[in-house]
């Protein structure tokens, strides 16, 4: 009984120092993969865990470190076997999820992926890595609050970089939410002020939003930051006019039509008219008179450059283009609008009368009846006039109200 004792206890012990010995040579394998993969060498890397877990069958980070460099191959079925492994002999081991999930969806099986993100944070709801990749999966699937809510457990938890914000700010700009859009780009620019595209989108945003300065003022830090394009300069050149700066708006045509030649009958009428705006009645005609000389049928060119020639005191010609206007399209309601007020201005109730009529009659707007207004107050009809100012309130004439209330009160 003692000799068999004796026995026993000597296996038990050489069979321990077997296992230790082929663990001890297990975790060399190991050590020499992890070594390869910190130099990138993929594939020798898995030679070696393969070594390690051929000895050691159940030797979880051996899996999930060879499901790595599968990753990192491209291998994605193998990876997500490997991970599947490491996960039956260590079902809480986060890290395994974190990467089979960037494997399922890297092979395109979003529902595996997204079952895998949320084992993740289940097990490690601190997981800012988690929240992020989950967060694309929702955006992937069109799941767009989803990705909100995940990218701001992510910001909550303190991950403060631009590009979530950024990210969140177009999530919250798909659905219609430009003010929280605004405030998330808003955000990202304290954290990164020299990102252009940033700058781009925020100024899209407040131009959206009709806020003309903030839109002209980013649009001019994305130019500087070198976004040069022609949907920028045409961008701010529109703030600009909104904003009554309009020579400066002429700069940005200008740009456009030197340095992106496609659609420059448009960018020669825009610039004409931001001189026209700017009372720059000569340079008006000369780009109105360009524009007019590649298409004899701009109709707004002809009005346009008729009203220029008036400021200029060159009736002869306005009447010429008025003239040609009407011949070309006796229905154009804006013609007669604008020569009646010409006609106005120059003392000749008669024939401007005639003509804010006829403008009314094809095309009634609130300068027409404003204008016919005056022009019934000339002729001593208050009651007419007083009719015609509320006509004019009504179509939104910005003087017609203060008017009313002086004159027909």
């Amino acid at each position: 009984m003692r000799t068999f004792i004796i026995t026993a206890l000597f296996c038990i012990l050489f069979q321990s120092q077997i296992f230790s010995a082929f663990s001890q040579t297990a975790n060399e394998f190991y050590s020499k993969g992890v070594v390869e993969m910190a130099s990138n060498k993929y594939s020798d890397a898995t030679k070696s865990f393969t070594e390690a877990i051929k000895i050691v069958p159940h030797f979880y980070e051996a899996l999930y470190e060879r499901g790595r460099c599968y990753y990192q191959l491209q291998r994605y079925s193998d990876a997500i076997k490997d991970f599947t492994e490491a996960l039956k002999y260590n079902p809480d081991f986060p890290d395994s999820h974190y990467y089979r999930a960037l494997s399922y969806t890297s092979s395109g099986n979003l529902v595996e992926a997204l079952n895998d993100y949320n084992a993740l944070l289940e097990m490690d709801p601190d997981n800012i890595q988690g929240y992020l990749k989950r967060s694309e999966v929702h955006i992937q699937n069109t799941k767009l609050e989803k990705a909100i809510s995940d990218l701001t457990s992510a910001i909550d938890l303190g991950h403060k970089n631009p590009n979530v914000f950024f990210v969140r700010g177009e999530l919250y700009q798909r659905l219609g939410e430009n003010k929280k859009a605004i405030s998330d780009f808003s955000e990202a620019i304290l954290l990164d002020p020299n990102h252009a595209n940033l700058r781009y989108s925020i100024a899209m945003l407040y131009q959206e939003e009709k806020e003309f300065e903030q839109a002209d003022e980013n649009y001019s830090a994305a130019l500087e930051l070198g976004i040069k394009n022609a949907d920028i300069y045409s961008r701010r050149a529109e703030c600009k006019m909104q904003t009554n700066k309009y020579l400066e708006a002429v700069d940005d045509y200008t740009v456009l039509i030197n340095n992106y030649r496609q659609r420059n009958e448009e960018r020669y009428f825009q610039r004409a008219f931001a001189y026209f705006s700017a009372k720059e009645w000569d340079a008006a005609v000369k780009d109105f008179t360009r524009v007019i000389s590649n298409n004899m049928n701009n109709q707004e060119a002809y009005i346009y450059r008729a009203e220029a020639f008036t400021y200029l005191g060159k009736e002869a010609q306005a009447m010429s283009d008025y003239r040609f206007i009407i011949r070309l399209n006796p229905k154009n309601g804006m013609v007669y609008e604008r020569r009646g007020i010409m006609y106005l201005e120059a003392g000749r109730t008669k024939d401007a009368l005639e003509d804010l009529e006829q403008a009314i009659k094809l095309q009634p707007t609130a300068n027409a009846y404003f204008y016919r207004a005056a022009i019934k107050d000339l002729q001593g009809n208050k009651k007419g006039a007083c009719e015609d100012l509320q006509k004019a309130m009504q179509l939104g004439h910005e003087k017609a109200e203060e008017r009313f209330k002086s004159y027909c009160n």
